[in-house]
């Protein structure tokens, strides 16, 4: 079986992440990392500081993606990036594991699809967190737990770098960033919601000028009584990120650390507290994503993207709660302009 060449566009924070798993399995031999680009040459200096092997690097992403020989893409760029790098890879017929959010918005999001589709490509939207033991534990224990009544999630961060994050019309803010982790936590535990109420704050908590949102307040119902309620914010004191949910017939305490089963009365039914690295999750994911390239699983592969389709809904729908003073958003309701592309998606398996 081919070796596939893979590079790495952008060399951000997120873009280091990826960076460790994929070279080691450049060095187990699953793949041929074959290089880095980067607009910012201090980041591809900083990231050819730490491979020990010769790989090409570029400054250029069209000159890179069209004079190198690519299979595999992970992209990590500002949110304003994507489409034009991604319509690239498509069009050479690279496969794409890319950096959350799924889109700007859900028709967006759609297109990448359907471009990806015409040119016989796989994309996945990276999310370690469902490749991480300790969200894997949490899903098999949530039926133990009987039916979900609350979950309270939070997921704060200290940023204080003046970075593309800040600016709106470059897709920065709290809820493009952390609001991607909250749908996907929501959605990968209780699916799509039937409703949503977002309000964005703007402290300028920064002794820079901003217009982004660094504070949101989330919350989510559904048919079954469930209610999730959320705080997400960029201007707290330390990283933090902790789900707790209550269901008839116990509880589960998930944070970065650890995760726990109670029963109802706070008995500790199972609990794991052991050290799993986040490049395990990383690894697994692109591991897992190279197995679908080689086997060009697009059954697989559009379930992938049907999830995210759904995630980027919640996130479509917190933009329009917010946007209206935090009006109640109905799922069903709002995606008139975007369904029939939607159900095409859905009834045309790649």
């Amino acid at each position: 079986m081919k070796k596939f060449n893979l590079a790495l566009i952008g060399c951000g924070n997120q873009g280091a992440s990826h960076l460790s798993s994929i070279i080691d399995l450049h060095k187990q031999g699953r793949i041929c990392f074959s290089g880095i680009c980067d607009k910012n040459e201090d980041h591809i200096f900083k990231f050819k500081k730490t491979i020990d092997f010769e790989i090409t690097t570029s400054t250029s992403y069209i000159d890179f993606l069209n004079d190198n020989d690519i299979d595999i893409a992970v992209l990590s760029l500002p949110n304003d990036l994507y489409k034009e790098v991604l319509e690239i890879c498509f069009r050479r017929g690279i496969h794409v594991l890319k950096e959350k959010p799924f889109g700007l918005n859900l028709n967006e999001s759609i297109s990448y699809i359907e471009l990806s589709r015409k040119h016989n490509c796989l994309l996945r939207i990276a999310q370690q967190r469902k490749h991480h033991i300790f969200y894997k534990k949490a899903s098999n224990w949530i039926k133990s737990i009987g039916t979900i009544r609350f979950i309270d999630y939070k997921f704060t961060l200290n940023d204080t770098k003046n970075s593309w994050y800040w600016v709106k019309e470059k897709g920065g803010g709290s809820w493009y960033g952390l609001g991607w982790h909250a749908c996907f936590v929501i959605h990968y535990f209780l699916g799509l919601p039937e409703m949503i109420q977002a309000k964005f704050l703007t402290s300028q908590k920064r002794n820079f000028d901003y217009s982004t949102d660094d504070t949101v307040f989330l919350e989510c119902k559904y048919n079954t009584g469930t209610i999730v309620k959320a705080l997400l914010s960029v201007v707290s004191t330390d990283k933090k990120e902790e789900i707790y949910m209550s269901g008839s017939l116990g509880n589960i305490r998930l944070n970065r650390k650890e995760v726990t089963l109670f029963s109802n009365t706070g008995e500790i039914l199972d609990h794991d507290n052991n050290y799993y690295p986040w490049e395990l999750a990383y690894s697994e994911q692109l591991s897992v994503f190279i197995s679908d390239c080689e086997r060009l699983d697009k059954e697989k592969n559009n379930i992938e993207l049907l999830n995210g389709c759904e995630t980027m809904q919640m996130v479509e729908a917190g933009f329009m709660s917010a946007k209206n003073e935090g009006i109640n958003v109905f799922l069903p309701n709002i995606m008139s302009q975007v369904n029939s592309r939607k159900n095409h998606l859905e009834q045309n398996l790649i």
